[in-house]
């Protein structure tokens, strides 16, 4: 694996994934439009034997099983083993029996089979080497599959994301923001980049659509956002290292930005293997 993949399972296995876990039934309510957006761009067919990169919890996972029915399958692949064992769960309690669930690096780990196509709702965003790891993806999808996926634009049409971070910058050095392609959720801002890395990896018919929807933040839950957004990572660390005055003064600068309803904008990709 390579050194930014071990950084990225790192993350996913401790603090991000722990911080995701206790967060994700809200933050799957409010980007759940966009993957089913993207589903519909697909068309994945009845019977459809899927994978699903990045699945996370795994509720897109099982919101596929349920469109292919029970003829079909869904395979759901996260490098996140404590994000897997919660998907695994979430199966069980929703009684999907068509969906499986796999730790994997799909940047670098093999399937043992072939799949009619792949989906991916914001979890491709992480690769250190994008153009591998769809050239690896391609390998798993039989000739003539699809592939669709969610990701991103550019921070600057996500105020979602753009607010509470500069309220939250007001009061501590925040991290440089990732150089365009380095890993992170908005390294596939350029659709031009996108385009490359499908194209270099053996995928034809590539087109990008951009989708913009007002998101019921944190599903309705505010409060909880603002402890997503302050949890975890260096930001996280250096809060905490502040203390409880600190952490009360963002609370603050953030509760004047972050709105019931606010817009995210991401590109849905479709592409054929």
């Amino acid at each position: 694996m390579s050194s930014a993949n071990s950084d990225q399972a790192e993350f996913w296995n401790e603090d991000g994934g722990q911080n995701w876990i206790a967060h994700h039934q809200a933050l799957d309510a409010q980007i759940r439009p966009f993957g089913l957006a993207a589903m519909e761009a697909a068309g994945f067919a009845e019977g459809a034997q899927l994978l699903d990169v990045g699945c996370g919890c795994g509720p897109t996972t099982i919101e596929l099983g349920s469109r292919v029915g029970p003829e079909g399958s869904v395979v759901g692949v996260d490098i996140s083993e404590v994000m897997i064992d919660e998907s695994r769960n979430a199966a069980a309690r929703a009684g999907a029996t068509n969906v499986s669930f796999q730790v994997k690096d799909m940047q670098v780990d093999k399937l043992d089979q072939e799949l009619d196509g792949a989906f991916s709702r914001f979890g491709v965003m992480f690769f250190a080497d994008p153009t591998r790891a769809f050239a690896n993806i391609r390998k798993a999808v039989r000739v003539g599959g699809t592939i669709a996926f969610v990701a991103w634009q550019d921070p600057g049409r996500n105020p979602w994301m753009i607010k509470p971070m500069l309220a939250m910058g007001e009061h501590i050095k925040l991290p440089p923001r990732p150089a365009p392609g380095e890993p992170g959720p908005f390294s596939f801002g350029d659709p031009e980049l996108v385009k490359g890395y499908m194209n270099r990896a053996g995928f034809t018919s590539i087109e990008v659509q951009g989708s913009e929807i007002e998101m019921t933040t944190g599903g309705g839950d505010i409060e909880g956002t603002i402890d997503f957004l302050m949890a975890g990572g260096r930001t996280g660390a250096a809060i905490a290292e502040g203390g409880p005055s600190l952490a009360a003064a963002i609370r603050e600068s953030m509760r004047k930005v972050v709105e019931p309803t606010m817009i995210g904008a991401a590109w849905i990709v479709t592409a054929r293997a």
